[in-house]
């Protein structure tokens, strides 16, 4: 074994710090980097073949236009008019109010003439604008400032699309602000339906039928607004499965696993579904929301057999049932929510290992500019895995389940 010098340590140490130090809201002072460029030496390159000390001051400016631009839009969401009290007034008028807009519907629908490799399509609320605004700035657009360059830029170039998908809402002031958004943004599609959380079937629903229509992607995930995607590693894990599976016709359903999940029967709960809805005493296995994906050859037969099937007001479950129809099985991927499933530790209010991070798939509860953050450190450890050489094992090991779906 070689001797690592303590030069070589301290630029690591530095480089741990820039880390942690982005985690906390707290940007990149420059004096981190002025550090690196004297104690890393020059000619170290990393897999695309650029010096690591580049690569990490391009994402250091990169990640600091990206704050400024998420907190001078934030300014303007919090301006006067994007009050959230106006946003909310008139949503929570009854249903029937909704027949008599039906000429103002919003119905952007995204550009998707070439259907990219991986599909992902984000269950969204109208009113969460910069939760949207936040997934664009980091892990949602290939062809964002900081996905351009780098790791992102030499191995996953443009392969995937982020749609957001929304219902209709009773407020013309929120449609008039979804309208620009949508328009800018060419991003947002809009189901037939009030948004609302019993709607959530729905929006699965339009969401399956619009990329069976329109955008035909060998891959498709389903994904929460407050989930974090580790895009990188997602995609080179899906293009590695699509070359081994090219021997074999079998469709893919990959996440998280729910087994001998029983109905909710309270009719106080927000997830309650009666006897009438699903008469079944458990669900069949199926993959919770906040981040799954399946293949796109599934998107025509599951388009057809929800003519058969009867839909319930728990579109994750619903989805299960589905597949379960089609004879599909889930394939259990630890990586997915192992913090939300209890494969690997993590304490919100006392911090974390970045490290455990970088093997995760999707992680929950991830919103707003820590998306960005996140994104942007998981960035910085492809660029410098040797920080996290002490990690042997735990989430990312290779053992995935199959889970019965007949």
């Amino acid at each position: 074994m070689g001797v690592i010098s303590a030069k070589t340590l301290g630029a690591k140490f530095l480089i741990l710090m820039v880390v942690c130090l982005t985690i906390t809201n707290f940007y990149i002072p420059t004096m981190y980097y002025q550090y690196l460029k004297s104690s890393v030496p020059h000619g170290h390159q990393d897999e695309s073949g650029e010096t690591l000390y580049a690569n990490l001051r391009r994402l250091q400016i990169e990640i600091q236009e990206t704050f400024r631009k998420f907190d001078e839009k934030q300014r303007f969401i919090d301006g006067k008019a994007f009050n959230p009290a106006v946003w909310n007034e008139g949503n929570w008028e009854r249903e029937e109010g909704y027949q008599t807009r039906k000429r103002s519907l919003l119905r952007f629908k995204p550009n998707c003439k070439q259907p990219p490799f991986l599909l992902i399509q984000v269950h969204s609320t109208p009113e969460n604008f910069m939760a949207r605004e936040a997934i664009r700035m980091s892990w949602g657009r290939p062809d964002n400032n900081i996905n351009k360059d780098g790791v992102m830029k030499q191995k996953v170039p443009g392969m995937w699309k982020t749609v957001f998908l929304l219902g209709q809402t009773l407020n013309p002031k929120l449609d008039n602000l979804l309208h620009d958004e949508a328009r800018k943004n060419g991003d947002m599609a809009f189901g037939d339906f009030i948004d609302s959380y019993r709607n959530l079937t729905s929006k699965m629903v339009f969401g399956i039928k619009w990329a069976t229509k329109h955008c035909q992607a060998e891959y498709v995930m389903k994904a929460d607004e407050d989930s974090f995607i580790n895009i990188h590693d997602l995609v080179l894990w899906l293009n590695e499965h699509h070359e081994r599976s090219k021997s074999h016709s079998k469709s893919l359903y990959m996440g998280a696993a729910l087994v001998n999940t029983e109905p909710i029967r309270d009719l106080g709960s927000p997830f309650y579904v009666s006897r009438r809805e699903y008469p079944y005493p458990i669900y069949p296995p199926y993959a919770p929301g906040p981040g799954y994906v399946f293949s796109g050859d599934l998107l025509t037969n599951l388009s057809l057999v929800m003519k058969y099937v009867k839909l319930f007001p728990n579109e994750d479950a619903c989805l299960g049932v589905l597949m379960k129809f089609l004879k599909v099985e889930l394939t259990y991927n630890e990586r997915f929510l192992p913090f939300s499933m209890g494969k690997a530790t993590y304490w919100q209010y006392q911090g974390y290992s970045i490290c455990e991070f970088i093997h995760a798939l999707v992680i929950h509860r991830i919103s707003g500019k820590l998306q960005i953050q996140t994104h942007f450190n998981v960035l910085v450890l492809k660029h410098t895995r040797t920080i996290c050489h002490h990690i042997k094992s735990g989430v990312g090991e290779p053992e995935f389940e199959v889970l019965g779906g007949r």
